[in-house]
Protein backbone atom coordinates (compact mmCIF):
# COMPACT_ATOMS: atom_id res chain seq x y z
CA UNK A 1 0.00 0.00 0.00
CA UNK A 2 1.50 3.34 -0.96
CA UNK A 3 2.42 5.85 1.60
CA UNK A 4 0.29 9.33 1.30
CA UNK A 5 2.13 12.15 1.79
CA UNK A 6 1.99 15.89 2.75
CA UNK A 7 3.75 18.30 0.91
CA UNK A 8 4.02 22.55 1.94
CA UNK A 9 2.36 23.84 4.38
CA UNK A 10 0.11 21.53 6.79
CA UNK A 11 -3.32 23.09 8.38
CA UNK A 12 -5.83 21.77 10.28
CA UNK A 13 -7.20 19.98 7.28
CA UNK A 14 -4.52 17.51 6.85
CA UNK A 15 -4.41 15.74 9.56
CA UNK A 16 -6.80 12.31 10.48
CA UNK A 17 -10.35 13.48 12.34
CA UNK A 18 -9.31 11.05 15.20
CA UNK A 19 -5.83 13.05 15.62
CA UNK A 20 -8.04 15.99 16.14
CA UNK A 21 -8.45 16.85 19.89
CA UNK A 22 -12.32 18.29 20.74
CA UNK A 23 -12.42 20.86 22.72
CA UNK A 24 -15.62 20.02 24.30
CA UNK A 25 -17.37 22.30 27.51
CA UNK A 26 -17.93 19.74 30.67
CA UNK A 27 -20.93 21.45 31.31
CA UNK A 28 -24.31 19.95 29.30
CA UNK A 29 -26.06 22.53 28.58
CA UNK A 30 -29.97 22.21 28.59
CA UNK A 31 -32.88 23.81 26.36
CA UNK A 32 -35.15 24.28 29.59
CA UNK A 33 -34.40 25.39 33.15
CA UNK A 34 -36.67 23.62 36.16
CA UNK A 35 -40.05 25.40 35.38
CA UNK A 36 -41.60 23.55 38.43
CA UNK A 37 -42.79 26.55 40.76
CA UNK A 38 -46.45 25.39 41.73
CA UNK A 39 -45.11 21.91 42.58
CA UNK A 40 -42.29 23.61 44.58
CA UNK A 41 -44.88 25.54 46.85
CA UNK A 42 -47.21 22.43 47.24
CA UNK A 43 -44.30 20.44 48.57
CA UNK A 44 -43.78 23.30 51.71
CA UNK A 45 -47.42 23.40 52.33
CA UNK A 46 -49.34 20.85 54.46
CA UNK A 47 -49.94 17.46 52.52
CA UNK A 48 -52.64 15.15 52.71
CA UNK A 49 -51.68 11.30 52.00
CA UNK A 50 -53.49 9.53 49.38
CA UNK A 51 -53.75 6.08 50.59
CA UNK A 52 -55.83 4.90 47.62
CA UNK A 53 -55.96 5.84 44.24
CA UNK A 54 -59.18 7.63 44.66
CA UNK A 55 -58.87 11.24 47.01
CA UNK A 56 -62.12 12.18 48.49
CA UNK A 57 -62.70 15.53 50.64
CA UNK A 58 -65.89 17.35 51.84
CA UNK A 59 -66.51 20.60 50.79
CA UNK A 60 -69.14 23.26 52.41
CA UNK A 61 -70.48 26.98 52.26
CA UNK A 62 -71.90 29.64 54.62
CA UNK A 63 -75.56 29.96 53.96
CA UNK A 64 -76.24 31.95 50.43
CA UNK A 65 -77.22 36.30 51.28
CA UNK A 66 -78.13 36.46 47.61
CA UNK A 67 -80.94 35.71 44.99
CA UNK A 68 -82.14 37.26 42.08
CA UNK A 69 -85.92 38.55 40.92
CA UNK A 70 -87.41 35.96 38.35
CA UNK A 71 -90.09 37.77 37.53
CA UNK A 72 -91.74 41.81 38.04
CA UNK A 73 -93.34 42.47 41.10
CA UNK A 74 -95.88 45.11 41.19
CA UNK A 75 -95.93 47.31 44.46
CA UNK A 76 -99.10 45.27 45.47
CA UNK A 77 -97.38 41.78 44.91
CA UNK A 78 -97.09 39.56 48.02
CA UNK A 79 -95.20 36.58 46.36
CA UNK A 80 -92.13 37.29 44.83
CA UNK A 81 -90.71 34.70 41.95
CA UNK A 82 -86.86 34.37 42.67
CA UNK A 83 -83.96 32.64 40.76
CA UNK A 84 -85.16 28.76 40.54
CA UNK A 85 -84.54 26.10 43.73
CA UNK A 86 -83.79 29.70 45.84
CA UNK A 87 -86.67 30.16 48.08
CA UNK A 88 -85.22 27.74 49.76
CA UNK A 89 -82.12 30.29 51.30
CA UNK A 90 -84.69 32.45 53.40
CA UNK A 91 -86.46 31.36 56.15
CA UNK A 92 -89.95 33.26 57.72
CA UNK A 93 -88.37 35.91 59.47
CA UNK A 94 -86.15 37.42 57.29
CA UNK A 95 -85.61 40.36 56.26
CA UNK A 96 -84.28 41.12 52.77
CA UNK A 97 -83.58 43.99 50.48
CA UNK A 98 -84.78 44.71 46.67
CA UNK A 99 -81.87 46.29 45.56
CA UNK A 100 -82.25 48.46 42.57
CA UNK A 101 -85.86 49.92 44.64
CA UNK A 102 -84.22 49.84 48.31
CA UNK A 103 -87.14 48.61 49.57
CA UNK A 104 -87.13 45.79 52.65
CA UNK A 105 -89.66 43.00 52.91
CA UNK A 106 -90.31 40.35 55.92
CA UNK A 107 -90.26 36.91 54.30
CA UNK A 108 -93.55 34.98 55.72
CA UNK A 109 -93.21 31.55 53.95
CA UNK A 110 -90.80 30.38 51.58
CA UNK A 111 -91.32 27.82 48.31
CA UNK A 112 -88.92 26.32 46.14
CA UNK A 113 -88.39 29.46 43.96
CA UNK A 114 -90.88 32.00 45.45
CA UNK A 115 -91.15 33.84 48.55
CA UNK A 116 -94.53 35.20 50.28
CA UNK A 117 -93.62 38.34 51.80
CA UNK A 118 -94.96 41.80 53.54
CA UNK A 119 -94.00 45.01 51.73
CA UNK A 120 -92.49 47.86 52.76
CA UNK A 121 -90.90 47.10 55.96
CA UNK A 122 -88.92 50.16 57.11
CA UNK A 123 -88.14 53.59 55.51
CA UNK A 124 -88.86 52.17 52.10
CA UNK A 125 -92.57 52.04 50.90
CA UNK A 126 -93.39 48.98 48.15
CA UNK A 127 -92.46 49.76 44.83
CA UNK A 128 -92.93 47.75 42.02
CA UNK A 129 -89.46 46.23 40.88
CA UNK A 130 -88.54 44.58 37.38
CA UNK A 131 -86.41 41.38 37.39
CA UNK A 132 -83.16 41.05 38.31
CA UNK A 133 -80.19 38.45 38.04
CA UNK A 134 -78.44 36.92 41.15
CA UNK A 135 -77.84 40.22 43.91
CA UNK A 136 -80.68 41.76 42.81
CA UNK A 137 -81.99 40.48 46.74
CA UNK A 138 -80.10 40.37 49.59
CA UNK A 139 -81.30 38.51 52.69
CA UNK A 140 -79.83 40.86 55.61
CA UNK A 141 -81.02 38.29 58.24
CA UNK A 142 -83.85 37.41 60.67
CA UNK A 143 -86.13 39.06 62.63
CA UNK A 144 -87.84 37.10 65.79
CA UNK A 145 -90.69 38.11 67.55
CA UNK A 146 -90.53 38.44 71.33
CA UNK A 147 -91.31 35.04 73.22
CA UNK A 148 -91.52 33.28 69.62
CA UNK A 149 -90.89 29.56 69.29
CA UNK A 150 -87.32 28.40 67.47
CA UNK A 151 -87.17 29.51 64.05
CA UNK A 152 -86.85 27.10 61.25
CA UNK A 153 -83.20 25.81 61.11
CA UNK A 154 -81.57 26.09 58.11
CA UNK A 155 -78.48 24.39 56.95
CA UNK A 156 -75.99 24.33 54.10
CA UNK A 157 -75.79 20.42 52.61
CA UNK A 158 -72.06 19.35 52.32
CA UNK A 159 -70.63 18.38 48.79
CA UNK A 160 -68.43 15.26 48.21
CA UNK A 161 -65.41 15.82 45.82
CA UNK A 162 -62.85 13.93 44.65
CA UNK A 163 -60.19 13.45 42.43
CA UNK A 164 -57.67 10.07 40.91
CA UNK A 165 -54.09 9.77 41.65
CA UNK A 166 -51.81 9.39 38.78
CA UNK A 167 -48.85 7.40 38.63
CA UNK A 168 -46.14 9.41 37.15
CA UNK A 169 -42.80 7.54 35.56
CA UNK A 170 -39.93 8.61 33.56
CA UNK A 171 -37.02 6.04 32.64
CA UNK A 172 -33.98 5.77 30.79
CA UNK A 173 -32.32 2.59 29.33
CA UNK A 174 -28.43 1.94 28.16
CA UNK A 175 -26.61 -0.49 27.35
CA UNK A 176 -23.92 -1.50 29.97
CA UNK A 177 -21.21 -0.99 27.54
CA UNK A 178 -22.62 2.48 26.98
CA UNK A 179 -22.48 3.55 30.61
CA UNK A 180 -19.14 2.41 30.69
CA UNK A 181 -17.28 4.51 27.83
CA UNK A 182 -16.00 7.93 28.19
CA UNK A 183 -17.98 11.07 27.14
CA UNK A 184 -17.53 14.48 27.11
CA UNK A 185 -19.96 16.17 29.69
CA UNK A 186 -19.87 13.48 32.26
CA UNK A 187 -21.24 9.75 32.11
CA UNK A 188 -24.12 8.97 30.24
CA UNK A 189 -26.13 7.76 33.12
CA UNK A 190 -25.17 11.01 35.40
CA UNK A 191 -26.68 13.18 32.58
CA UNK A 192 -29.82 11.36 31.99
CA UNK A 193 -30.68 11.03 35.87
CA UNK A 194 -30.51 14.88 35.81
CA UNK A 195 -32.47 15.38 32.62
CA UNK A 196 -34.78 12.75 33.32
CA UNK A 197 -35.36 14.26 37.01
CA UNK A 198 -36.22 18.17 35.24
CA UNK A 199 -38.84 16.32 32.65
CA UNK A 200 -40.11 14.48 36.02
CA UNK A 201 -40.76 17.34 37.30
CA UNK A 202 -42.37 19.28 34.52
CA UNK A 203 -44.92 16.15 34.37
CA UNK A 204 -45.90 16.93 37.56
CA UNK A 205 -46.42 20.60 37.04
CA UNK A 206 -48.70 20.42 33.81
CA UNK A 207 -50.30 17.61 35.95
CA UNK A 208 -51.78 19.80 38.62
CA UNK A 209 -52.44 22.40 36.27
CA UNK A 210 -54.08 20.92 33.18
CA UNK A 211 -54.17 17.40 33.98
CA UNK A 212 -57.48 15.25 33.18
CA UNK A 213 -59.95 13.22 35.96
CA UNK A 214 -60.15 9.50 34.38
CA UNK A 215 -60.66 6.25 35.45
CA UNK A 216 -60.63 3.35 33.09
CA UNK A 217 -60.92 -0.08 33.01
CA UNK A 218 -60.62 -2.87 30.45
CA UNK A 219 -58.38 -6.24 29.20
CA UNK A 220 -55.13 -3.84 30.90
CA UNK A 221 -55.38 -2.93 34.31
CA UNK A 222 -56.86 0.15 35.57
CA UNK A 223 -55.20 3.56 34.81
CA UNK A 224 -56.41 6.98 36.80
CA UNK A 225 -55.20 10.18 36.01
CA UNK A 226 -55.02 13.21 38.36
CA UNK A 227 -57.44 15.90 37.45
CA UNK A 228 -55.69 19.99 37.49
CA UNK A 229 -56.76 23.28 38.47
CA UNK A 230 -57.79 24.12 34.68
CA UNK A 231 -60.72 21.04 35.71
CA UNK A 232 -61.67 22.27 38.60
CA UNK A 233 -62.19 26.01 38.20
CA UNK A 234 -65.54 26.68 36.24
CA UNK A 235 -66.39 29.75 38.34
CA UNK A 236 -64.60 32.22 38.02
CA UNK A 237 -63.07 32.18 34.50
CA UNK A 238 -62.44 35.59 32.56
CA UNK A 239 -61.83 35.30 28.88
CA UNK A 240 -60.27 38.69 27.46
CA UNK A 241 -58.28 38.65 23.56
CA UNK A 242 -57.33 42.13 24.26
CA UNK A 243 -56.41 42.18 28.04
CA UNK A 244 -57.01 45.94 29.76
CA UNK A 245 -55.91 47.52 33.12
CA UNK A 246 -59.95 47.16 34.10
CA UNK A 247 -60.68 43.55 32.56
CA UNK A 248 -57.66 42.42 34.64
CA UNK A 249 -58.88 44.33 37.88
CA UNK A 250 -62.40 42.45 37.50
CA UNK A 251 -60.78 39.27 37.16
CA UNK A 252 -58.81 39.68 40.38
CA UNK A 253 -61.62 41.19 42.66
CA UNK A 254 -63.55 37.92 41.67
CA UNK A 255 -61.21 35.98 42.55
CA UNK A 256 -60.01 37.49 45.45
CA UNK A 257 -63.44 37.57 46.59
CA UNK A 258 -63.43 34.01 48.69
CA UNK A 259 -60.93 32.32 50.40
CA UNK A 260 -57.78 33.60 51.75
CA UNK A 261 -55.76 36.68 50.82
CA UNK A 262 -52.67 33.82 50.51
CA UNK A 263 -53.05 33.49 46.54
CA UNK A 264 -50.32 33.71 43.83
CA UNK A 265 -50.77 34.59 39.83
CA UNK A 266 -49.29 32.00 37.57
CA UNK A 267 -48.71 33.41 34.72
CA UNK A 268 -48.39 33.05 30.84
CA UNK A 269 -45.60 35.51 29.38
CA UNK A 270 -47.85 37.55 27.32
CA UNK A 271 -50.21 37.76 30.27
CA UNK A 272 -47.27 38.70 32.22
CA UNK A 273 -45.99 41.28 29.53
CA UNK A 274 -49.43 43.05 29.37
CA UNK A 275 -50.45 42.90 33.06
CA UNK A 276 -47.04 44.62 33.55
CA UNK A 277 -47.41 47.10 30.55
CA UNK A 278 -50.22 48.89 32.15
CA UNK A 279 -50.04 47.91 35.80
CA UNK A 280 -47.17 50.29 35.94
CA UNK A 281 -46.31 51.30 39.16
CA UNK A 282 -48.31 48.64 40.67
CA UNK A 283 -46.07 45.96 38.79
CA UNK A 284 -42.75 46.03 41.41
CA UNK A 285 -39.98 43.74 40.09
CA UNK A 286 -39.08 40.95 42.83
CA UNK A 287 -35.14 40.90 43.93
CA UNK A 288 -33.57 37.79 42.44
CA UNK A 289 -33.95 36.40 46.46
CA UNK A 290 -37.52 36.76 46.49
CA UNK A 291 -39.50 33.49 47.04
CA UNK A 292 -42.27 32.30 47.94
CA UNK A 293 -42.83 29.14 49.98
CA UNK A 294 -39.91 28.20 48.45
CA UNK A 295 -39.95 29.18 44.76
CA UNK A 296 -38.78 31.77 42.89
CA UNK A 297 -41.03 34.85 41.98
CA UNK A 298 -41.11 37.58 39.59
CA UNK A 299 -43.06 40.09 40.68
CA UNK A 300 -45.65 41.33 42.75
CA UNK A 301 -49.14 43.22 42.10
CA UNK A 302 -51.12 45.54 44.27
CA UNK A 303 -54.61 44.16 44.03
CA UNK A 304 -58.23 45.03 45.28
CA UNK A 305 -58.51 44.85 49.03
CA UNK A 306 -55.12 45.71 49.43
CA UNK A 307 -53.38 42.92 48.97
CA UNK A 308 -49.83 42.09 47.54
CA UNK A 309 -50.20 38.76 44.97
CA UNK A 310 -46.77 37.30 44.01
CA UNK A 311 -46.33 36.62 40.56
CA UNK A 312 -44.66 33.52 39.17
CA UNK A 313 -44.13 33.69 35.21
CA UNK A 314 -44.77 30.32 33.85
CA UNK A 315 -41.95 30.60 30.70
CA UNK A 316 -42.74 27.10 29.19
CA UNK A 317 -45.95 27.84 28.98
CA UNK A 318 -45.06 30.54 26.01
CA UNK A 319 -43.62 27.42 24.79
CA UNK A 320 -47.39 25.56 24.40
CA UNK A 321 -48.72 26.78 21.32
CA UNK A 322 -49.26 29.88 19.23
CA UNK A 323 -50.65 32.88 21.06
CA UNK A 324 -54.35 31.76 19.85
CA UNK A 325 -57.62 31.65 21.90
CA UNK A 326 -57.77 28.69 23.92
CA UNK A 327 -53.92 27.67 23.74
CA UNK A 328 -52.02 27.70 27.07
CA UNK A 329 -49.87 29.91 26.11
CA UNK A 330 -52.47 32.18 26.47
CA UNK A 331 -53.77 31.77 30.54
CA UNK A 332 -53.21 32.70 34.02
CA UNK A 333 -54.22 30.93 37.12
CA UNK A 334 -55.44 33.04 40.47
CA UNK A 335 -54.27 30.10 42.88
CA UNK A 336 -55.85 30.17 46.65
CA UNK A 337 -52.79 28.65 48.11
CA UNK A 338 -54.36 27.48 51.71
CA UNK A 339 -57.73 25.69 49.07
CA UNK A 340 -54.91 23.21 47.43
CA UNK A 341 -52.54 20.52 48.42
CA UNK A 342 -51.04 17.75 46.94
CA UNK A 343 -51.49 14.57 48.26
CA UNK A 344 -48.72 12.11 47.25
CA UNK A 345 -49.37 7.99 47.98
CA UNK A 346 -45.71 7.23 46.88
CA UNK A 347 -43.29 10.75 46.87
CA UNK A 348 -40.93 10.89 43.92
CA UNK A 349 -38.22 8.25 43.77
CA UNK A 350 -35.21 6.91 41.89
CA UNK A 351 -35.07 3.55 41.52
CA UNK A 352 -32.23 1.60 40.13
CA UNK A 353 -31.61 -1.33 38.24
CA UNK A 354 -35.07 -1.87 36.73
CA UNK A 355 -33.20 -3.77 33.88
CA UNK A 356 -34.77 -7.39 33.39
CA UNK A 357 -32.55 -9.76 35.04
CA UNK A 358 -31.12 -11.16 31.70
CA UNK A 359 -30.19 -8.04 30.03
CA UNK A 360 -26.89 -6.67 29.52
CA UNK A 361 -28.06 -3.20 30.48
CA UNK A 362 -28.85 -0.29 33.06
CA UNK A 363 -32.19 0.97 33.41
CA UNK A 364 -33.36 3.24 35.77
CA UNK A 365 -36.88 5.22 36.56
CA UNK A 366 -38.21 8.22 38.39
CA UNK A 367 -41.64 7.13 40.14
CA UNK A 368 -44.34 8.86 41.87
CA UNK A 369 -47.86 8.25 42.27
CA UNK A 370 -49.91 11.28 43.81
CA UNK A 371 -52.94 14.08 42.84
CA UNK A 372 -53.65 17.60 43.67
CA UNK A 373 -56.57 18.50 46.36
CA UNK A 374 -58.86 21.38 44.86
CA UNK A 375 -61.11 22.62 47.66
CA UNK A 376 -63.67 25.04 46.77
CA UNK A 377 -62.90 25.82 43.32
CA UNK A 378 -64.73 29.13 43.82
CA UNK A 379 -61.17 30.12 45.53
CA UNK A 380 -59.64 30.56 42.78
CA UNK A 381 -59.57 32.05 38.95
CA UNK A 382 -58.87 31.41 35.61
CA UNK A 383 -57.91 33.96 32.87
CA UNK A 384 -58.20 32.68 29.75
CA UNK A 385 -57.43 33.69 25.83
CA UNK A 386 -54.80 36.19 26.19
CA UNK A 387 -53.04 36.72 23.07
CA UNK A 388 -52.28 40.92 23.78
Amino acid sequence: MATTMVSGLVDTADPLAAELKVDMRDQLAMLDSDTSQFGTMLAKLPQERATSFKKEWLEDRLAPRTTGLAATATSADTNLTVTTNTGSYFKAGDIARIVQTGEAVRVTDVGASAITVVRGIGAVTAATAATTADGGIVIVGGSNEQGATLPTALGTQRVAAFNYTQIVRNAWRFTRTATQTGFYAGSLLGKERKKKASEHLTDKENMFFFGARSYTTGTNNPRHTAGGLIEYITTNVTSASTLDKGTFNDFMRTGLQYGSSNKVLFASPIVAQVVSEFLGDNWVQAPPSARVWGAKVDAHISAVYGTSIPVVVKRQWGAYGALTANFYSTKAFLVDMESVAEAPMQDTQLLRNRQAPDADAIAEEYLYEGTLVVAQEIHHALLDDVVG
